[in-house]
């Protein structure tokens, strides 16, 4: 099975101290450049940033379709996220 993982859940377990259950069911876990930039690079210092630098289990790839990317932000509304929101 393939899990692509966007910020949320990388932080939301990193900060209840549950980051390790993450490849527990899945092994793998994918995420975009653009993630592991918000969680790690951006993120310095918050919960999740070390997490996700020192995990093995997780890859690191570049969105591939950037117009699909597109295309479902604006259908959504979804954007990246304010990391202001975050602290």
């Amino acid at each position: 099975m393939t899990v692509v993982s966007d910020s949320s859940p990388l932080i939301t377990l990193a900060r209840i101290h549950c980051f390790a259950l993450l490849p527990k069911p899945y092994g793998r876990v994918y995420i975009s450049t653009e993630v592991y930039r918000e969680v790690v690079t951006d993120g310095a210092g918050l919960p999740g940033a070390a997490e996700a630098a020192q995990a093995d289990w997780i890859e690191v790839r570049p969105v591939e379709n950037t117009a699909v990317l597109d295309a479902a932000i604006g259908k959504t509304g979804l954007a990246p996220v304010n990391l202001a929101v975050r602290n």
